[in-house]
């Protein structure tokens, strides 16, 4: 990333998005559909926030105030761009599609959060959450974190 000074200043791979953490979030997150629902949600939300304010802070990109913006601005900053394919501009427009798709992830998760995950107080009176519910927002987030996190190594040649 270039500064005003002309600088280029080096990404350390040793310190991007530790995979480890990530990992534990999700197994946390995994773990918790069954026993805790709720919990299992509000960490999914945590996770895609906490993956999307790292890859900008790492490009040096102004943080955003809410999820759905982080999630479009981290997806618009990791390009989608297709190498090796027969036809990448069409392999390139169909991915872009698809992360389009993801994109909205980010405002259904923090809809999803807000209404029957943890974060925010609960009505007494609110019944248990069913697991299947948990288990699309778990694993829907942990899919699209992955691809974030691997395109982002991709183009710096992290591994």
């Amino acid at each position: 990333m270039a500064h005003k000074t002309g600088h280029v200043t080096p990404i350390n791979p040793v310190d991007v998005l530790d995979s480890t953490y990530v990992q534990r979030q999700i197994s946390r997150a995994q773990e918790n559909i069954t026993k805790d629902p709720e919990l299992a949600i509000g960490t999914a939300k945590e996770l895609l926030e906490t993956t999307c304010k790292s890859i900008l802070a790492k490009l040096r990109e102004p943080l955003e105030d809410d999820l759905p913006a982080l999630v479009r601005a981290t997806l618009k900053r990791i390009d989608t761009g297709v190498t090796g394919a027969a036809d990448a501009a069409r392999a390139g427009s169909a991915l872009r599609r698809l992360t389009g798709s993801l994109s909205g992830l980010g405002a259904a998760i923090a809809e999803v959060r807000n209404a029957i995950g943890t974060g925010h107080g609960r009505d007494a009176s609110m019944g248990d959450i069913d697991p299947m519910y948990a288990r699309l927002a778990v694993n829907a987030t942990a899919t699209l974190v992955t691809f974030m996190m691997d395109r982002f190594r991709a183009i710096h040649n992290i591994h």
